[in-house]
């Protein structure tokens, strides 16, 4: 199975069901739209000056006072499927909606004019020429799987 990882807390956010759209600078395979993927949470422990308020208010209200400590960290805790991407073309003003443009792999469609309105969450870099992924159908591991976590989508395999 093909594994994103990620630092912490996003990668916990996006465990949880908080996060479900995942932005990158690079726009996720054509041919793999649909597959699952494994979340990796990478060993790298937050930086608190990373994150934004509502970031840092839900994992406190969530894991409390010592949540750094309490989330995991080198290890793949949860599968979802990418159902498709948007790419960025323009942040409205207001800053709480994204346009993108249609993309031939999108498979989500929210609406059937030449551009599709997303919303914007405080999980993630929503600059223009960015991808938005669409993360369906979540799977929390009850017990997180140590494993070695790399760039870019790297291929998992459970026994390492």
């Amino acid at each position: 199975m093909k594994c994103l990882t990620l630092w912490q807390p996003w990668a916990t956010l996006i465990a949880d069901g908080i996060k479900t759209l995942e932005t990158r600078s690079w726009e996720f395979p054509f041919y793999e739209i649909g597959d699952t993927i494994g979340i990796h949470a990478s060993k790298r422990k937050p930086v608190k000056e990373e994150l934004n308020e509502p970031i840092h208010e839900y994992m406190l209200n969530t894991y409390g006072d010592a949540w750094t400590t309490s989330i995991p960290y080198g290890a793949v805790i949860a599968t979802v499927k990418v159902a498709g991407y948007h790419y960025i073309e323009q942040v409205q003003r207001c800053g709480t909606k994204a346009l993108t443009s249609r993309v031939p792999c999108q498979i989500k469609s929210l609406s059937d004019g030449p551009y599709v309105e997303i919303p914007i969450d405080p999980y993630g870099d929503f600059s223009k020429g960015r991808y938005a992924w669409i993360l369906e159908d979540l799977q929390k591991f009850d017990e997180p799987i140590p494993a070695k976590g790399r760039q870019k989508l790297w291929l998992w395999k459970e026994k390492e």
